[in-house]
């Protein structure tokens, strides 16, 4: 069934999609933020000739990261304890792949700063954060307050120009969680995870279904936003 939780599910669901356009076999891939090493072992299984770094500040992920990769015994995965406020090393990586965490962090200039300098010329990042938005049932405003979250999102304008004036140009932009397909299907989800779990598994077909079509279309708009960005080869 893959990912229980919907919107872990949706976000992965574009993500993938992305990564479809072009082929990194052979590349040098970090995967800033890696959380468990989802999207890292993700990478290292689709491109076997890659090389894929996640690199994770808190230590119990890294730790996790470090026990799964021991147990899959994946080659072309390996795992770092670092922050991403400080600079990346000599690496000098062909994409950077960062899914939801730059809300985490308050000097995020400073790690797209480093992004851009980690990368080589004519590399990418591609970015994933929520943007800031209205919730479609009031209570979920009341149920999404993250403690480990600076911001509980960005408006765009300013995430784009961020990024710009890191020294990358944008090359595309996409939503996700349009508002009544995976926003609503992620707000369901939330709402019945702490009261009623029965209701929730019954309901948990139509999220997955609508998750899809979240990750199926082009949303016009959205709660969350991928941005493809590039590191411009210099003459």
């Amino acid at each position: 069934m893959g990912d229980m939780h919907i919107g872990a599910r949706t976000r992965k669901m574009h993500v993938l999609r992305e990564i479809k356009k072009f082929n990194f076999d052979g590349k040098l891939i970090l995967d800033a933020g890696c959380g468990k090493g989802d999207y890292t072992f993700i990478f290292a299984n689709k491109y076997p000739h890659a090389t894929i770094e996640g690199i994770e500040i808190d230590q119990v992920n890294y730790e996790i990261c470090n026990q799964q990769n021991g147990l899959l015994k994946i080659p072309n995965a390996t795992f770092k304890h670092h922050d991403l406020c400080e600079p990346f090393g000599n690496s000098k990586y062909h994409l950077i792949l960062s899914v939801d965490v730059m809300e985490h962090i308050k000097e995020d200039d400073k790690v797209l700063k480093n992004m851009f300098s980690a990368l080589h010329s004519g590399g990418q990042i591609l970015l994933h954060v929520p943007l800031v938005e209205k919730h479609i049932f009031k209570k979920i405003s009341e149920m999404s307050n993250q403690p480990d979250h600076v911001r509980d999102g960005y408006k765009e304008e300013d995430l784009l120009k961020k990024i710009r004036d890191s020294g990358f140009v944008i090359k595309e932009k996409r939503y996700t969680f349009s508002r009544y397909r995976g926003a609503l299907a992620w707000e369901i989800w939330k709402l019945f995870s702490q009261k009623n779990i029965l209701i929730q598994l019954i309901l948990y077909p139509f999220l997955v279904f609508w998750s899809w079509m979240d990750g199926a279309r082009v949303n016009k708009s959205g709660g969350g936003i991928l941005v493809w960005a590039e590191k411009c080869i210099q003459t």
